[in-house]
C-alpha cells in the first residue's frame, strides 16, 4: 500500500500539471470531499456531474 505521504506528494505533482478549469473542478471536489460524513449530502452522481461541467 501507498504511503500516505507519498500519495500527498502524487497529488501535489498531478495538480501542478492541471489547467485553470480543471483545477477549480478539483478544488470543487476536494472540499465536498473534505467535508464530515454527517454534512456531505453530494451523492456520488453530483460528484461525478460536477467533474465532468468543465
Amino acid at each position: 500500500m501507498i504511503q500516505t505521504a507519498d500519495l500527498r506528494q502524487k497529488a501535489i505533482a498531478l495538480i501542478g500539471q492541471l489547467s485553470p478549469e480543471k483545477l477549480s473542478a478539483v478544488v470543487q471536489l476536494l472540499e465536498c470531499l473534505a467535508e464530515p460524513p454527517q454534512q456531505n449530502s453530494t451523492s456520488a452522481e453530483e460528484v461525478q456531474l460536477l467533474w465532468h461541467a468543465t
